[in-house]
């Protein structure tokens, strides 16, 4: 399901029993970000949002293997978060603040993980404390 009201919000929620599932999900240029997905899964809920102030959350639960994310952001904004991994039982937590502040929250039993996570200088936690 994916909806979005005329307050620019809008949320995508997928419950699944799916292989080889790719998903792009983008939105406009002033609050662009994308959203790539290639994996093989089983039993996955997503939910990804952006509200008016532009906040937005990605939180997922699910059981898979080889999975590939890409989430980024415009370069006012910017973030990148790319993950490569073999896990089970994962939560993943990804916001941001007004201030343009984000934290990354990850409850996990994972192997071979890679994290990229990053911000570009102007907009970093530190320059808005």
């Amino acid at each position: 399901m994916l909806g979005q009201d005329f307050k620019n919000q809008f949320n995508f929620i997928q419950v699944q029993d799916l292989k080889e599932t790719n998903f792009i999900l983008s939105q406009d240029v002033k609050n662009q970000f994308y959203f790539i997905q290639e994996q093989d899964i089983k039993e996955t809920n997503f939910i990804l949002g952006q509200d008016v102030k532009n906040q937005f959350y990605f939180i997922q639960e699910q059981d898979i293997k080889e999975t590939n994310f890409i989430l980024s952001q415009d370069v006012k904004n910017q973030f990148y978060f790319i993950q490569e991994q073999d896990i089970k039982e994962t939560n993943f937590i990804l916001g941001q603040d007004v201030k343009n502040q984000f934290y990354f929250i990850q409850e996990q039993d994972i192997k071979e993980t890679n994290f990229i996570l990053d911000q570009d200088v102007e907009k970093s936690s530190l320059d808005n404390m």
